[in-house]
């Protein structure tokens, strides 16, 4: 499976030496609450995260992690492993992608996913596109946008999006950044389509990060 593929090629790549060109980066991160597409995964409780990343350019393999609350199903993690391809048309940027997302306690809810994402820079403006399918393609699951302007020291930006058929979601955001540390103020707002109603997510989320 592809899945186990990954996870090869993660771990092989973990013993090969430092000066083959191989690149490795990980981060460490703690949030106030966790909200993804949407929806509050965490029950409004903080969340510990963290992953580790290897980039062979123009290809890059990782795996995160997450702690969760959800109550139907109960399950208290998640670990997303994934890979890709990463390159540029012009002066356009192309990552391609495919991401598999495991919940040991409730494997039912693990699902596949594959990602086209698209960003162009003007200085320190960018917008970055990001549509995520269904893995055989047959349907477009997730789409968001995102715009961000980067300062020496901070960066503040917006983005939109839509979990297709099910939320609306969009975030405010500012990302101070220092010597590999980051922290981050998210204004998080939801909307169940179809409907007038909130999903009671509209929340400042705050999170600090480290980077190495």
């Amino acid at each position: 499976m592809i899945k186990k593929f990954i996870l090869s090629i993660l771990t092989g790549a973990c013993l090969i030496s430092g000066d083959s060109g191989l690149k490795s980066s990980g981060n460490v991160k703690f949030l106030s609450e966790y909200i993804y597409r949407g929806e509050n995964l965490s029950n409004s409780n903080p969340a510990l995260q963290g992953g580790i990343q290897l980039v062979y350019l123009p290809i890059y393999i990782g795996i995160t992690g997450s702690s969760v609350y959800h109550e139907n199903p109960i399950y208290s993690s998640e670990y997303s492993m994934y890979s890709g391809m990463i390159f540029a048309i012009s002066s356009v940027g192309i990552n391609i992608g495919y991401m598999y997302v495991n919940h040991p306690d409730a494997i039912s809810q693990d699902f596949e996913e594959v990602y086209i994402g698209v960003v162009k820079a003007y200085g320190a403006f960018s917008i970055k596109l990001m549509p995520y399918f269904y893995s055989d393609f047959s349907k477009l699951k997730d789409i968001s946008l995102k715009f961000k302007y980067g300062f020496e020291y901070f960066d503040v930006g917006m983005q939109l999006g839509s979990y297709i058929d099910n939320v609306d979601y969009s975030s405010l955001f500012v990302i101070a950044h220092f010597k590999g540390i980051a922290f981050k103020a998210d204004y998080k707002a939801s909307f169940k389509q179809n409907s007038i109603h909130t999903l009671n997510n509209d929340r400042v989320i705050g999170s600090i990060e480290m980077s190495f």
